[in-house]
């Protein structure tokens, strides 16, 4: 059986993601596997992809109310993860460099639709003050099958201050 990945990635082309999510998804059809990037409106689609790729994040960034687009990003996952699963994927990929309301739905849709959920840590605390909220951190860490670190630092913050599982992570 084929394994197929859902790579969920509303950032995509509105900033500079396109690049590592092609490359990812590249690197999962090589080994064999089926993925189809998720992804939002900013993304410049080739035609030369070896994947498929769908848009449904529409318009969630720029200007605007920012609760408008928050409703156009649940839409937007509204159509993503259970379309996904209803496609036969098997597994739904999250990259994460914070952990807000967003994020936490979209871990918990996966789960609700059936969709094993691995997360890549860019960041295990974001950057910017304010960004993440702490519970839902802990969380959607802890809701996850899988969780991938950049580094052997990395993995043991997620361990030591969010409480991840050591033996969920693969660095």
């Amino acid at each position: 059986m084929t394994l197929r990945v859902a790579i969920i990635e509303p950032v995509g082309g509105h900033g500079g993601m396109n690049f590592y999510d092609f490359s990812l998804c590249q690197s999962l059809v090589q080994a064999g596997a089926q993925a189809t990037l998720y992804t939002c409106d900013k993304t410049t689609v080739t035609g030369q992809e070896r994947f498929p790729v769908v848009r449904p994040f529409r318009n969630i960034y720029g200007p605007g109310k920012a609760w408008v687009r928050g409703l156009r990003f649940l839409w937007g996952s509204l159509k993503a993860l259970p379309g996904a699963r209803w496609s036969g994927h098997q597994l739904a990929h999250f990259h994460f460099f914070h952990v807000g309301a967003l994020e936490l739905f979209n871990v918990l849709l996966a789960r609700a639709v059936g969709l094993r959920v691995v997360i890549t840590a860019h960041d295990v605390e974001a950057f910017k003050e304010g960004i993440s909220t702490p519970l839902f951190v802990r969380w959607v860490y802890r809701a996850a099958h899988r969780v991938i670190a950049h580094s052997q630092v990395a993995k043991r913050e997620l361990v030591q201050e969010l409480g991840v599982a050591e033996n969920k992570i693969d660095v």
